[in-house]
């Protein structure tokens, strides 16, 4: 049938490289095993064991909802958490067991703070996308659950000296969704509550098409020598830094107050062309990622009207015809957590998004219409 996303070929080898690619300093936990963790044991739950006086060690993995992640920033990407979501969902329907694989193999690092709290520093787009994923079980609660690792235990320190220590190990972003700096009391409780920054979608768009460079795991340390063989690893926020410079050089009418369907389209005026150039242009040759390789590097990148990422994977196959057509994946790209989708898998992709879209409409002109009542009641007031 026809496909409605852009179609590049990836080479085996390089797809299963992109998808093994983590984030974060999960690997502090590589020793522990975590597929014995059970969402139906209470004492698997990171706040049993902290409320019980045995909190888990550094090191450990434990279980927790995600509305449980305090997260160590206050905006998110809206349009790439969706996408993120849809690939949850796409894996919850199987019901195979492939949605714990996949959220097993993404640990969230997570620092333990004053009163047991626990703040993670990667994976927020993961956990808001948990949050608000259709997982089609009989107790859903029991499968919405992200694999905390403890990488350090902060928490004999004061709320006030927490904050500072986060500061000076730049494990927290202090910036609000328009770019604005915060204290720390600005930042959500919760990852429920994280708020929209459309840059930051764009930012992950021109990451993708190698517009600026994250060094770390995968494919792309062999790819650029500026990684130097995978010994350098990118700083936390390296996406919001962009996404900060792309939001002073191109700043996009109502793209705040847009639905995501007109924020796509807005962004969609300005990339790939105007921004990749732009990103890989010698004026941003002092921000942390430069593309040291130049334009000639980039990939060409296509996000879908949803503001997606598709590609197709050939997975083997010995010849053309159906044998290839057996052997072909979709693949859904979003940030380093990518989805391998099944035609099956991949239609009900489209089924949902069309459904999130109507979705996210009715909650628009929801606020809208709110937004309109409480203005005509302070004039009449």
């Amino acid at each position: 049938r026809t496909m409605c996303f852009q179609a590049r070929l990836v080479a085996i080898v390089a797809c299963l490289a992109v998808c093994a690619a983590q984030t974060g300093d999960d690997n502090q936990c590589k020793d522990f095993d975590s597929s014995k963790l059970d969402g139906t044991n209470p004492k698997h739950y990171c706040t049993y064991q902290i409320a019980h006086g045995t909190p888990p060690k550094v090191g450990d993995i434990c279980l927790a909802k995600p509305q449980d992640a305090h997260p160590t920033q206050a905006a998110y990407g809206e349009v790439d958490a969706g996408c993120v979501q849809l690939g949850l969902e796409a894996y919850a329907k199987m019901k195979d067991g492939s949605l714990r694989e996949y959220l097993q193999s993404k640990a969230v690092p997570t620092i333990m703070g004053p009163n047991g709290v626990l703040y993670i520093t990667d994976h927020h787009h993961l956990s808001v996308a948990l949050l608000h994923a259709f997982l089609p079980y009989s107790i859903p609660m029991i499968h919405r659950l992200l694999f905390m690792c403890i990488g350090n235990d902060f928490s004999s320190e004061t709320d006030t000296t927490f904050w500072k220590r986060l500061e000076d190990e730049s494990l927290v972003w202090l910036y609000d969704n328009r770019g604005k700096a915060i204290t720390s009391a600005a930042i959500p409780h919760s990852v429920k509550y994280l708020q929209d920054d459309p840059y930051r979608t764009l930012a992950l768009w021109a990451r993708q098409a190698y517009a600026y460079i994250k060094c770390g795991g995968g494919s792309i340390k062999d790819k650029f020598p500026q990684c130097q063989d995978g010994k350098v690893v990118a700083k936390p926020y390296i996406e919001f830094k962009w996404a900060n410079k792309f939001r002073n050089q191109y700043p996009l009418i109502d793209i705040y107050d847009q639905s995501d369907q007109a924020q796509v389209a807005n962004m969609e005026s300005i990339f790939p062309d105007a921004l990749v150039r732009f990103a890989v242009d010698s004026v941003n040759k002092d921000m942390e990622g430069y593309n040291l390789l130049g334009f000639a590097s980039t990939e060409k990148v296509k996000p879908d009207d949803y503001g997606c990422v598709k590609d197709i994977a050939f997975l083997g196959g010995p010849g053309g015809g159906e044998s290839l057509k057996n052997t072909t994946h979709s693949i859904l790209r979003t940030l380093d957590m990518d989805f391998e989708l099944t035609a099956e898998q991949f239609e009900f992709v489209e089924m949902r998004q069309k459904e999130m879209r109507q979705e996210r409409r009715r909650i628009l002109e929801a606020q809208q219409r709110l937004a309109r009542k409480e203005h005509l009641a302070s004039i009449v007031g």
